[in-house]
């Protein structure tokens, strides 16, 4: 990791150990930083980013400790850390996101205005920014993957916070106007969760989450749940410079020894979760760093 991506994993488990975050969100976007920027902890990488800057290409491969058979590119079911690492992170954008220091910033949105009672939310929305398909995105994309969480009957793991909205309207072709229902000066941080990811809307209502087709910085390949998710550099991503790979790779490995193995035969480059009993093996081994990040995580073992 570089100094940037350091400061972001400590502002996360400051915000797990605030109560900001819970400890599945704590999981899901600290795997995504890992993902998504330029990994020091990569032999090689290291060097050439604190000599050189960040250089592009590669293929990353990246052991994940969560995953499920049951994930599915349907938003509100994202459950596991390879859904929030693989399809929020890498694949898709939200409105908002959240920086390292703590606050909000406009991601498919630029920007956002409340009225006087914070009941009536005013976002501008980026412009020129493309679907994978190359498809502009709209307010009317925005606007259907709210929806998408507020039908009857949704189990979405973001209902509690679209609950709030009592309408959404598009105003022009950069403008979405969301009205709640009481006042919420907290608003835009809430539409960083990690389900509320924005994916193309369809013709007469809903969105395309099928097809796997984002705004993201990658390009989804390939999808066998609970198995692995293959992806490549989107050209056209809106974040200059970004990413860094030309394809990231996220496997399933949810048992420590077989995942740990995986990282020491170079069958993967980064690891996430790993045992505290293994990382002297891993410290001893020539071109490995542990990344460490405190955290209130606790594990209870059974006598």
């Amino acid at each position: 990791m570089n100094e940037s991506h350091h400061r972001q994993m400590d502002d996360l488990a400051t915000r797990l150990g605030r109560g900001q975050l819970s400890r599945r969100e704590f999981l899901a976007r600290s795997s995504a930083l890992l993902a998504a920027g330029a990994m020091a902890s990569i032999p090689g990488v290291a060097r050439a980013q604190s000599e050189e800057g960040p250089k592009q290409g590669g293929r990353l491969r990246y052991g994940v400790h969560d995953g499920s058979q049951q994930d599915s590119l349907e938003p509100g079911s994202w459950t596991t850390v390879m859904c929030g690492a693989a399809f929020n992170c890498a694949l898709c954008n939200n409105l908002v996101e959240i920086l390292p220091d703590g606050t909000i910033a406009g991601d498919l949105a630029e920007s956002w205005q409340p009225d006087a009672e914070a009941t009536r939310w005013t976002f501008t929305l980026r412009k020129g920014v493309k679907f994978h398909d190359g498809r502009a995105f709209t307010p009317e994309d925005a606007r259907q993957s709210l929806l998408h969480h507020m039908g009857e009957g949704s189990t979405s793991g973001a209902l509690a916070i679209v609950s709030q909205i009592s309408g959404i309207t598009v105003g022009g072709d950069d403008r979405l106007v969301i009205t709640l229902a009481r006042s919420n000066a907290d608003f835009p941080a809430l539409l960083s969760d990690y389900h509320l990811s924005v994916f193309p809307a369809k013709a007469g209502g809903g969105i395309d989450w099928e097809s796997g087709i984002g705004t993201g910085a990658f390009r989804l390949d390939s999808f066998e749940p609970g198995v692995a998710v293959s992806m490549s550099r989107n050209p056209d991503y809106h974040k200059p410079g970004l990413p860094h790979f030309d394809a990231v790779e996220f496997i399933v490995i949810p048992d420590r020894s077989a995942r740990l193995n995986a990282l020491l035969t170079g069958e993967v480059d980064v690891i996430e979760d790993v045992d505290i009993r293994n990382v002297g093996l891993i410290e001893a081994s020539p071109g490995f760093v542990i990344q460490r990040t405190p955290s209130l995580r606790q594990q209870l073992l059974n006598s």
